[in-house]
Order: structure tokens, then sequence, then C-alpha cells
């Protein structure tokens, strides 16, 4: 399924423009933050940064999935977002 997506030309837009971690502290809502252990290092740091700046948030890791686990394990994306609404905190 992943061969029959275009390409994404933005793919790298959140490693070279520059985004502070505070720019998400107006976020009021309940969030759920993912990663894969071994995704590409970029991302993986850029959610460790936001883990530490809001440890409020929710967080789950999937081992193994690389950074398009929605799209490859899908059911276990489905999973841990339909555990985070089921879960009031």
């Amino acid at each position: 399924m992943a061969g029959l997506l275009l390409p994404n030309y933005f793919e790298w837009d959140s490693a070279t423009k520059p985004t502070r971690v505070e720019s998400f502290a107006g976020i009021a809502a309940r969030t759920l933050l993912m990663r894969s252990a071994d995704t590409r290092l970029v991302l993986h740091a850029a959610a460790e940064l936001l883990r530490q700046a809001y440890p409020h948030w929710a967080f789950t890791e999937f081992p193994d999935d690389g950074h398009m686990a929605p799209m490859t394990r899908a059911a276990a994306v489905n999973e841990a977002i339909v555990r985070f609404l089921d879960t009031d905190y």
C-alpha cells in the first residue's frame, strides 16, 4: 500500500523549519504523543523533546515499527488511540 502513495515532499519540513517546543504550550486538549523506537533519529529526538516538555501528555512507543507505523501497523496504532480515548485523566 505504501508504494501507491505519492512522495511526501514536505516530510523534512519539521526538521528544517524552526519550531520551538514552547509553540505547543497552548494545546489545551488531552494529547497523545506516539513514536516508534526505531524511527528516524530526528523524529525520535523531536518526540523526546516534546515528551520532556509536556510530561502530562500521554505517550506510547511502538517497538520496531519505523516512522510509518500508522500505515504499516495500523491495528496497533488504532488500538493505542482507542486506549487513549477510553482513558480518563
